[in-house]
């Protein structure tokens, strides 16, 4: 698969992400507090750390 088709899929898969997870997680996180941070930071933060992840994963068996 080249690059174009892959920054395609990413771009979809993550809209779809946003819309059909994201938003009633970010509903219930809005206001509460995790270890002394907004639950909603620490949540983005390990979101952003999973789609990386995932990002390499896809890339390596493409790779291959």
């Amino acid at each position: 698969m080249d690059k174009r088709k892959l920054n395609v899929l990413y771009v979809v898969l993550g809209i779809i992400g946003f819309i059909l997870f994201n938003y009633p997680v970010v509903h219930l996180l809005i206001g509460k507090i995790w270890f002394g941070l907004p639950a909603i930071l620490i949540y983005f933060l390990v979101l952003a750390i999973v789609i990386s992840i995932a990002g390499f994963i896809i890339t390596q068996i493409n790779e291959e």
